[in-house]
């Protein structure tokens, strides 16, 4: 009888652990609300004032430049761990949404990443062109605004639904040498080609039903 109860409370705690949340992350609140991947990207002007940082060597100044939601499904990965960039923002999504999250573009439409570029390849059998791609998907260069997001964000995989809440910021730094170095966001989803990405400072995070900050 012991024994059995022993082996129930061990069970009980692996099952505890399976389910929780990955070391060092926080589930902050649960939401009711879906993630409506159907949906446009919701960007709105702001007057948040620009903020100063210390991060790897570099005085960074953010500033925002709209407040920005996006509920999306997430169709291709790359993480940065070398290059300035990478200090700020460990991971790209190249993020889709409304006809293009469902499951048989797969067979039509393929997406992939490098050196903070995203690329899409389209079959001429493929219901939706160049032009309904181009404003429905986008690279989103993720800027965490804590450790927690940090992590979160990283646990993310291709296929996943996720909503992000922040602001599209231009990130300008300065280093010890006095080595300037600029990233700046671009606002519409209509644009392509070289510095046409989102750079988003993300304050929150949902996945299912989880929400992260």
């Amino acid at each position: 009888m012991k024994t059995r109860i022993i082996l129930l409370v061990l069970i009980i705690l692996f099952l505890s652990i399976a389910c929780s949340e990955p070391p060092g992350i926080t589930e902050i609140t649960t939401s009711e609300d879906e993630i409506n991947v159907m949906l446009d990207p919701v960007q709105t002007s702001t007057n948040a004032p620009p903020f100063i940082m210390k991060a790897g060597g570099y005085d960074w100044t953010i500033t925002p430049r709209a407040e920005y939601t996006i509920q999306a499904e997430v169709k291709s990965v790359r993480t940065y761990g070398s290059g300035w960039t990478s200090i700020l923002s460990p991971v790209d999504f190249a993020l889709a949404w409304q006809e293009l999250t469902k499951a048989e573009t797969g067979d039509y439409i393929t997406y992939s990443q490098r050196n903070r570029w995203y690329y899409y390849h389209y079959s001429s059998q493929s219901p939706y062109g160049k032009s309904y791609i181009i404003k429905h998907s986008a690279n989103h260069h993720i800027l965490p605004a804590t450790e927690n997001v940090k992590r979160a964000v990283l646990t993310i995989k291709k296929g996943d639904r996720i909503r992000f809440l922040g602001f599209l910021v231009n990130v300008d730094g300065i280093d010890e040498s006095g080595r300037k170095v600029w990233w700046h966001t671009f606002l519409s989803r209509s644009d392509e080609g070289n510095g046409s990405c989102e750079v988003f400072w993300v304050t929150e995070m949902q996945k299912g039903n989880k929400i992260y900050r």
